[in-house]
């Protein structure tokens, strides 16, 4: 996650409205959802941080885009992802994918907000 300046007053507000928001329950679901699809065990919990930290690589995304539609994203684009740019285009691809399947821009959350734990509850 990015170093980033404590947040005060009505950003200090907005945030705490946003996090007061977020569904524990049903981000562990939807993470117990994604390792059942990849077939890869890993820590399901739905705490904020947990999914931060299983998914801001973008390769499990990735995963989960290539099981829906196999070939999507490249295997070596997958490996490859080490670097911060190359982890955000990833997710931006999952992204992408979801909008092509349908789901429309709102229910999309940005890049950013997944990888620097900006805006979980999008």
């Amino acid at each position: 996650m990015a170093n980033r300046a404590t947040k005060s007053g009505i950003n200090r507000e907005v945030a705490e409205k946003l996090a007061s928001k977020y569904d524990q329950q049903l981000a562990g679901q939807c993470m117990q959802w994604i390792s059942q699809q990849i077939g890869e065990a890993f820590d399901t919990s739905g705490d904020s941080n947990n999914v931060h930290e299983q998914l801001k690589s973008g390769q499990r995304l990735a995963r989960v885009v290539n099981v829906i539609s196999p070939g999507k994203i490249s295997q070596k684009q997958i490996d490859g992802a080490k670097m911060t740019f190359k982890q955000m285009e990833l997710i931006n691809k999952f992204i992408d994918a979801c909008k092509s399947l349908g789901v429309p821009d709102h229910e999309c959350f940005a890049t950013v907000d997944l990888y620097e734990m900006q805006n979980m509850v999008q």
